[in-house]
């Protein structure tokens, strides 16, 4: 009776040898995908925006460094686990808690992970003479979309709290100095309503780096939001890089790169306007302290030389998000800094529009060249003397 279980056994032995063949032959090619889509992640970066001249090939727009500093998370993981030891071994410890309301282990993750940042925030604070706190809702959020990205302690650092921190920082430190490319509006608001302003996004494709079906993070790049910047945006806008990175069973970052592409600068642009005439144009009606526009045209080609609406704003200020009080001065003053009143102004044409009208009575025999109008213009306006 025993040998036919040893051909039940020898059927379970084939099919068993069979299915693994099958598996490690027939289906590597899947498995390898699979393998690689759990194991490696790619990083996009935003290529610097192309600048903008004018016609005498003076810069309006362009690109300034944006100093910060930033922590690499997955070099201090292990850091993250003992202080998550520490305050676990304290908090049971204590006899005058409850031990129903202790924390739960994933509040002490989160508690060890805010601690360590901090740390390293005070030596920058301590560098600099600053008080910043780290943000719990944001390093929250930054571990579980961005694990990969470095997070930012410091933004937009000034020229000599960078230099401070280039000759102080330690170079091994896990906190250290990034540079990335940022707008610049060099002449500040002059032509800020042609040249318009930029926003962030996130929504950038690297064409040379593959990797499509990978979990992919994105570095903040930014898009055109009026202006030159939004209609021009496709050849203004930067080609974006980036890298594939290897990583462990929790996310975290292996380093070497296994692929890295450069990102690259988008393409400049021209204008017609010409700066010293813009500038002309805006002191002049600043002296009036009303709201209005001027437009100056080249008659033989139609090339706009100036464009000014007034009052203006600054466009720098735009750059890494509109600031709350910002925003409110400019929507509570009466004069509408935002809208451009050259463009989209709703005033009636002055003396000028009577040419086309005369130009247009006389060819529809309206009128004659002797006519004289019958309702007398009186409108006018006393300037002076």
């Amino acid at each position: 009776r025993i040998i036919f279980f040893y051909f039940v056994l020898a059927v379970l032995i084939i099919t068993l040898a069979v299915g693994l063949g099958y598996q490690q032959l027939q289906r590597t090619g899947e498995h390898n995908e699979t393998e690689r889509q759990q194991s490696q992640r790619r990083i996009v970066v935003p290529g610097p925006r192309g600048n903008i001249l004018d016609r005498n090939g003076r810069l309006l727009v362009g690109n300034r460094p944006r100093f910060s500093v930033r922590l690499q998370l997955d070099t201090v993981r292990g850091e993250m686990y003992r202080e998550s030891q520490i305050i676990r071994k304290a908090f049971r410890d204590t006899d005058d808690v409850d031990k129903s309301d202790l924390p739960t282990a994933g509040e002490i993750v989160q508690l060890a992970r805010l601690a360590v940042v901090q740390r390293y925030l005070d030596q920058v604070n301590a560098i600099l003479g600053r008080q910043e706190k780290v943000h719990a809702a944001a390093l929250r959020k930054h571990f579980t979309r961005e694990m990969l990205l470095p997070f930012t302690l410091i933004d937009d650092l000034q020229p000599a709290e960078y230099a401070r921190l280039l000759e102080r920082l330690p170079v091994n430190s896990p906190a250290q100095l990034h540079t990335m490319s940022s707008r610049f509006y060099p002449y500040g608001s002059s032509a800020a309503h042609s040249l318009g302003y930029v926003g962030s996004t996130d929504q950038l494709e690297v064409e040379e780096l593959q990797g499509d079906d990978l979990k992919t993070f994105r570095m903040k790049g930014t898009i055109g939001r009026d202006g030159v910047e939004k209609k021009y945006d496709a050849q203004l806008q930067g080609e974006a890089g980036g890298a594939i990175f290897r990583v462990d069973h929790a996310g975290n970052r292996i380093n070497p790169a296994i692929r890295i592409v450069p990102p690259r600068q988008g393409g400049d642009i021209t204008l017609a306007l010409d700066i010293d005439l813009q500038r002309a144009a805006e002191e002049r009606l600043a002296e009036y302290e009303l709201a209005g526009g001027a437009v100056a045209l080249d008659v033989a080609t139609g090339e706009v030389l100036a464009l000014h609406s007034a009052p203006t704003f600054d466009p720098n200020r735009f750059i890494g998000g509109i600031p709350a009080a910002y925003y409110t001065q400019l929507l509570s003053d009466p004069r509408r800094p935002l809208l451009n009143k050259a463009l989209q102004g709703r005033s009636p044409p002055g003396s000028t529009w009577k040419l086309a009208t005369a130009v247009t009575a006389l060819e529809q025999g309206v009128i004659k060249m002797d006519d004289r109008m019958p309702v007398p213009c009186t409108g006018g306006y006393q300037y002076g003397n």
